[in-house]
């Protein structure tokens, strides 16, 4: 994901970008739409039903966000939930399929003193955010979302990114 590779099309890609969608189109329309597929619908309206009336009204889905960085290098990245909480303060969420993962496995740092991909990617939201000239957010939050939790105390991961993660990423970057 830090390079941009693609990556070939497996059951579990293909599981959650199905789910991506439903839960993008339930955003969209603020209705229960759900899809044909029985699996993807059941992920699509527990989500709802859990978690549809907690997001903020005021939000940008599925949004795609580029900028330069000090060396020239655009960067692009796709964020699943943007919500505006007040006057130029977001939070962002990246929806994910698949066992819940612990806090101490998405905050573990490589032999290299590497982020792992879900902060590195969490840490690349608030980059892209703050530096991108129509946004130039302050992202006070920044959320993983299991969407196939089946405890919902496991369901959300809340992180602030802070410099530390950001200039770490740019050391990844360069």
């Amino acid at each position: 994901n830090l390079l941009g590779l693609p990556e070939a099309p497996t059951e579990s890609l293909e599981f959650g970008s199905k789910a991506h969608e439903a839960i993008d189109q339930i955003l969209k329309s603020g209705k229960l739409v759900l899809p044909e597929d029985k699996e993807v619908a059941n992920v699509g309206s527990r989500w709802a039903e859990r978690r549809l009336q907690e997001i903020s009204p005021n939000r940008k889905t599925e949004e795609g966000i580029s900028m330069k960085n000090e060396a020239g290098l655009k960067i692009f990245g796709k964020i699943d939930l943007i919500e505006n909480l007040a006057e130029g303060m977001v939070r962002v969420t990246d929806f994910k399929t698949g066992n819940p993962r612990k806090k101490y496995e998405i905050e573990k740092l490589d032999d290299e003193g590497r982020m792992g991909g879900n902060l590195r990617q969490l840490a690349m939201y608030s980059y892209l955010l703050q530096n991108n000239s129509k946004w130039r957010a302050d992202v006070r939050e920044s959320r993983l979302e299991f969407l196939e939790a089946k405890n919902p105390k496991e369901s959300i991961y809340d992180r602030v990114i802070t410099l530390k993660e950001i200039e770490m990423l740019k050391k990844d970057i360069s």
